[in-house]
């Protein structure tokens, strides 16, 4: 059996820091709206690809986009991160 790949960026990334990343995107008229154009354009995304059923999310990071893929009731959305942390 194989050890999980580790990178070193990946150590740095705890509970308290993805709950900042969470955050950072909501705080502050620039980042509202760089976030607002970042969802549009996953809209879209998902729009040209047929609105698929089943979406995944790579790296998922802190969730940001799952509210948007939510949206869609029968979605099924797979998320996966090199960091555990982010995943919780």
């Amino acid at each position: 059996m194989s050890k999980p790949i580790k990178l070193d960026f990946s150590e740095k990334y705890d509970e308290q820091h993805a709950q900042k990343y969470f955050h950072k995107h909501r705080s502050g008229l620039s980042r509202r709206l760089s976030n607002q154009r970042d969802q549009q354009l996953a809209k879209r995304a998902l729009a040209l690809a047929g609105d698929p059923g089943l979406v995944l999310d790579l790296p998922c990071g802190a969730g940001r986009f799952w509210s948007l893929l939510a949206e869609k009731p029968n979605r099924v959305i797979i998320g996966a991160d090199n960091s555990e942390a982010m995943i919780k």
